[in-house]
């Protein structure tokens, strides 16, 4: 197959993403165009006509989203979810409405939750006052403090804070405003914290291992069975639990191909913290580490996601 990957312009050199996966695609025995995101991708795409499209970067970014469209009006097939699943998956506010709509349409009971918060955009910060938001924490979040603060958009790099009090809490909300961020404030979470990859789409999706952060950026698979739980049975029911927690979550955001889950397993629940329908998967990656504890190299991974043949 003629497969074309785009990259974009800071993602060409030879560790990039954009380069290992022109370079697994190859190993896979594929014909292998690298396109730049650029003004001209279109009438590269056009000229090239690739059977199918891998874009190296993130939909969940305006870029990503842009050229996803573009592939969509050009008819080229791409790997990864469309732009309307991407828009909605990076706001982390969706999440529960999202899944109480799944439940309602499968009458499923589900694995998956969601830490109870509420959420509130800089305009309305500013056109109501701060402290006169703020004040509904308690009566809005069960169990009051500590709570979480996060940007409530998923693409935003800027990392969630834990708060104890009033204060800490007015201070984290503000900090986000002044960057210009809407703020969703949580239940904080204690558990074990853990990604897990799903490929596939619908009924035909399936999880791989949970992998946990040991270091920064450093991912290990299979999560240990004694961090879940003593009791060895017990743990692997534990793991099959937080497995069916992120396919029911990716099912409800209809998710095509491949997303990283995000979420923290409290000792009763998996509580759904992210969706990313458009992780990097590349080695070292948390994607990666699920994928290779299932014993999948990258190329057997890329071709697989192509429509290729093992």
């Amino acid at each position: 197959m003629k497969i074309a990957v785009l990259m974009t312009g800071e993602d060409q050199g030879q560790d990039s993403y954009g380069s290992k996966a022109c370079a697994a695609l190859t190993e896979a025995g594929h014909e292998v165009v690298p396109i730049l995101a650029s003004e001209n991708m279109a009438l590269a795409l056009a000229q090239e006509r690739p059977d199918m499209c891998f874009p190296a970067f993130s939909r969940t970014e305006e870029q990503g989203l842009a050229a996803q469209e573009l592939l969509s009006f050009l008819d080229i097939p791409a790997v990864g979810s469309e732009p309307e699943v991407c828009r909605l998956a990076i706001d982390r506010r969706a999440i529960p409405r999202v899944l109480s709509t799944y439940t309602e349409l499968t009458d499923e009971s589900l694995a998956a939750a969601c830490p109870a918060g509420f959420s509130f955009s800089v305009e309305c910060f500013k056109a109501f006052g701060v402290q006169k938001v703020l004040d509904l924490a308690h009566k809005q979040i069960p169990g009051g403090f500590p709570l979480c603060v996060k940007p409530r958009s998923a693409a935003c790099s800027v990392a969630a804070v834990r708060v104890s009090d009033d204060a800490q809490l007015k201070s984290a909300c503000m900090n986000l405003v002044d960057q210009g961020q809407d703020v969703l404030v949580q239940q904080w979470v204690e558990g074990v914290t853990l990604y897990v990859a799903v490929l596939g789409e619908g009924w035909d999706a399936y999880a791989l291992p949970p992998a946990r952060e040991v270091d920064d950026c450093v991912y290990k698979a299979p999560v240990e069975k004694s961090i879940l739980s003593p009791s060895e049975s017990l743990a692997e029911a534990i793991r099959s639990e937080i497995e069916r927690a992120a396919v029911e979550v990716c099912r409800a955001f209809n998710v095509r191909d491949m997303a990283l889950v995000k979420l923290i397993w409290d000792g009763a629940q998996a509580r759904i913290i992210e969706v990313d329908p458009s992780p990097c998967i590349c080695p070292g990656s948390a994607f990666a580490a699920s994928y290779e504890a299932a014993g999948i190299t990258f190329p057997t991974l890329m071709n697989a996601l192509v429509g290729g043949m093992e």
